[in-house]
């Protein structure tokens, strides 16, 4: 009987762990949490690590808090986090980073919804930092991807471009704006910046 509560509180902490770390696969909008929904756990200053088969180190998760959240049949059950940030590896390109003010993960571990001043960011061998900003992102940690339909802001060493609607192959360090895509781009001191207008679908 002593060890009930201990046994309780592992299960407890494994779930939340398995939430964060299972597999992506879809995508999908995570649920909200009703007025009358309080979390059956939490986790503080976490840190979750997934490797892949070979051994290599592709994910670093961190947050401030993690909620987790358990619901009967007519819901599913998720967790929460606050100022989220993840970290995805390559295979050879440097790192990019994501963090937000909010994070959401559903019962499967399908997705991690970034969501409030969310910004991805990557520091290439040169020191040259490419930045992307929005409100909401989507991200499927292992395949390397993410998405968002909102408006986005990118910022290169060499311009500035604004659009609606990204989707971002990390592993080929590849950002494709898909609507309403207008860039600036900066030249040497002393010349006026170039705009250029252009939609791709």
């Amino acid at each position: 009987m002593p060890r009930l509560p201990l046994l309780i509180v592992l299960l407890i902490v494994s779930a939340i762990i398995a939430l964060w770390e299972s597999p992506p696969a879809i995508l999908q909008t995570p649920p909200s949490a009703t007025h009358n929904s309080f979390p059956i756990a939490y986790m503080m200053d976490t840190e979750t690590k997934k490797y892949a088969l070979d051994g290599q180190l592709e994910y670093l998760f961190k947050a401030e808090r993690v909620n987790y959240f358990e619901f009967d049949q007519t819901e599913q059950n998720y967790a929460q986090a606050l100022k989220p940030v993840i970290t995805i590896f390559g295979d050879t390109s440097e790192p990019w980073h994501i963090r937000s003010e909010h994070g959401h993960s559903d019962d499967n571990g399908e997705k991690i919804t970034f969501t409030g001043n969310v910004v991805v960011w990557q520091i290439d061998a040169q020191h040259a930092r490419t930045e992307l900003t929005t409100e909401k992102l989507v991200v499927i940690p292992s395949r390397e991807y993410a998405q968002t339909e909102k408006a986005v802001r990118l910022i290169t060493v060499d311009s500035v471009t604004t659009a609606v609607g990204m989707k971002a192959f990390f592993k080929q360090d590849r950002l494709l704006l898909l609507s309403q895509v207008q860039s600036t781009i900066k030249r040497a001191t002393g010349q006026h910046p170039t705009r250029n207008k252009h939609d791709e679908n």
